[in-house]
């Protein structure tokens, strides 16, 4: 198993000589360098990667959440529920929707 590789890979000219001027100047190898700039953005995108999971995990929780309640609210209206007057919402007083109207009592003169 190797744990090096050859990795080759096309640059401006005019950016490589610097970066050779950079390091020779600083003392280190291109190679050295190169490795120290990768890892630090791998270290640097692995933090954004985990930030953007736990926004992510965020969304889909609340969407949970909302999904939970949209789940209630619906379950609300296929249910209703009593108002005030003791009356399902939505209902009209008739035999078609199993409630039956009370008849008015009726009122007659008396005769003294």
């Amino acid at each position: 198993m190797k744990i090096q590789s050859l990795t080759n890979f096309n640059a401006p000219i005019t950016t490589r000589t610097r970066f050779d001027q950079i390091c020779e100047l600083s003392g280190r190898t291109r190679t050295s360098v190169l490795i120290e700039l990768m890892e630090r953005h791998i270290i640097e995108q692995g933090k954004v990667l985990e930030s953007r999971n736990r926004q992510i995990e965020k969304v889909d929780d609340t969407l949970r959440k909302s999904r939970r309640i949209m789940s209630f609210k619906e379950f609300l209206r296929s249910n209703p529920q009593p108002n005030r007057n003791g009356r399902q919402k939505g209902l009209k007083p008739d035999i078609s929707q199993g409630i039956i109207p009370r008849p008015k009592p009726e009122i007659t003169p008396s005769k003294d």
